[in-house]
């Protein structure tokens, strides 16, 4: 999953749903007010993804109620859509829907989701729009320094800082190779590969073990930062050796 954290409230649950969307390069925002054949409506959620140079426009409604989500909100929503002429609609619910929503949701250009389910939705686009390119930006050092072969300035470092860079090399390789995995996105991009799942294969990688913690790809986001970023600077320190003399 993207994100294994429950939106706080209704306001941060529309939130949470447009950076998402933003995030896997669909365009969103929070409460637009449209204009339709009835007068002005106010949508909690508006956006427009597009595909091969055709727009299509999609309407969200977020409900953080204490009980669960009745087929009266499918009949309204699905008038919304039809006088605002959207290509479809979602419902996202945190406690879930009555019997009766599912049964008016049939035959309709509307998705009735949970949270969870609403990100199994778009997660591999946001894989591939955001993840891969935030692991590329802010982990990219990382998998240069890692590779196999010997960059440049690392044959001008001293025996004592030769050394050094050995031990990281050994040190980081994994990390290196994970981050290269998660770059990649073998399992979007490739059907002969999985793209990593989470958590994290035990024993799979020589990592720390506290990457093998996460349960959605936002919050290991988080804990890679912990362990990379270091790791980086340590690099950094023996290049900025060659670089300074």
């Amino acid at each position: 999953m993207i994100t294994n954290m429950l939106p706080i409230d209704w306001r941060d649950l529309q939130n949470k749903v447009a950076q998402l969307l933003n995030e896997s390069d669909i365009k969103a925002e929070v409460g637009k007010k449209i204009k339709n054949i009835r007068g002005v409506v106010e949508i909690d959620v508006f956006a427009r993804e597009t595909i091969d140079n055709r727009n299509y426009d999609i309407l969200i409604e977020c409900k953080n109620w204490n009980s669960k989500v009745p087929q009266t909100v499918i009949h309204s929503f699905r008038s919304v859509i039809s006088d605002i002429g959207a290509n479809i609609g979602y419902i996202i619910s945190l406690k879930g829907f009555q019997s009766g929503a599912y049964e008016a949701n049939q035959f309709t250009n509307i998705d009735i989701l949970t949270w969870y389910e609403f990100q199994e939705l778009f997660e591999e686009k946001w894989l591939r729009n955001y993840f891969s390119k935030y692991i590329e930006k802010h982990f990219g050092a990382l998998m240069t320094y890692a590779e196999s072969f010997v960059p440049t300035w690392a044959m001008e470092l001293n025996e004592k800082d030769s050394l050094n860079f050995i031990e990281l090399h050994k040190k980081y390789e994994d990390l290196g190779w994970l981050l290269l995995s998660l770059r990649n996105m073998s399992g979007i991009f490739s059907k002969k590969d999985k793209f990593p799942q989470l958590p994290l294969e035990k024993n799979k990688y020589n990592i720390p073990k506290i990457l093998y913690e996460p349960i959605s790809y936002r919050e290991l986001l988080k804990v890679l930062h912990e362990c990379c970023d270091p790791a980086i600077n340590e690099y950094r320190k023996l290049r900025n050796n060659v670089i300074n003399t």
